[in-house]
């Protein structure tokens, strides 16, 4: 009986080695090798970074500032000082018209224009001002009609008729001035010179037949005496 008890005991424990064994063998083990070429992989891929992460990088980097967008060009070429304060005036009693709560108001930001211009352009000769071409005409008696554009809906030009332009000689006569404007087409920048004319009342005249239109899109009488292609 004794011996029995001994003889089981020993079956178990070689019953629990052979188990054991088996759930060893059941049971991979990674090579020290492949450990440590797993490390390497991973080591590489975390300093193996990519063209495309190194440019998002650079883009999201404080030091990285956005490159200033270029200034428009003016369409009606480079203007002089002079020019730009005329049209800054010309915008600025727009907008005192637009916002006059009466007509009185609203005439007495035209009155505040002309005495303006006339301050700023003394004799009213001018040189070396640009614009586009709108009109290149003649009346019936071959006479150049001229329209330059200065800025939007806002023009200066010739009278269109040899009536109205009795008192102020506008329109082009044959001569070398004719000649040039015959080489030009509508839509060209030109650099340009001459004179505004006068009204009764104000050195600047208006082609406008209404207040409205004389402040919202002026057509100033203007003398040409040189109109050169930019």
């Amino acid at each position: 009986m004794k011996r029995h008890k001994i003889l089981t005991g020993i079956g178990a424990f070689v019953l629990v080695g052979a188990l054991g064994n088996a759930v060893g063998e059941d049971t991979p083990t990674e090579p020290a090798s492949d450990v440590k070429a797993l490390a390497d992989g991973t080591a590489k891929s975390d300093t193996n970074t990519s063209s495309e992460d190194v440019a998002a990088a650079a883009d999201t980097s404080p030091s990285a500032k956005p490159q200033p967008k270029p200034k428009p060009t003016n369409p009606y070429g480079p203007q002089p000082t002079q020019q730009t304060q005329f049209l800054d005036i010309a915008s600025n009693a727009k907008d005192q018209y637009a916002s006059a709560s009466n007509d009185l108001k609203a005439g007495a930001a035209l009155s505040a224009r002309n005495d303006a211009m006339c301050q700023l352009l003394g004799s009213g000769q001018v040189a070396g001002w640009t614009g586009t071409v709108t009109t290149l005409d003649s009346n019936g008696d071959g006479y150049g009609i001229v329209t330059i554009e200065m800025a939007d809906n806002v023009e200066l030009g010739t009278w269109n008729n040899a009536f109205s332009d009795i008192m102020d000689d506008t329109l082009v006569k044959p001569g070398p001035l004719l000649d040039k404007l015959l080489n030009l087409e509508e839509g060209q920048n030109v650099r340009f010179s001459g004179s505004f004319r006068p009204s009764s009342d104000t050195c600047v005249n208006d082609s406008r037949l209404t207040q409205a239109g004389s402040v919202d899109d002026p057509s100033f009488i203007f003398r040409f005496a040189d109109v050169n292609k930019l």
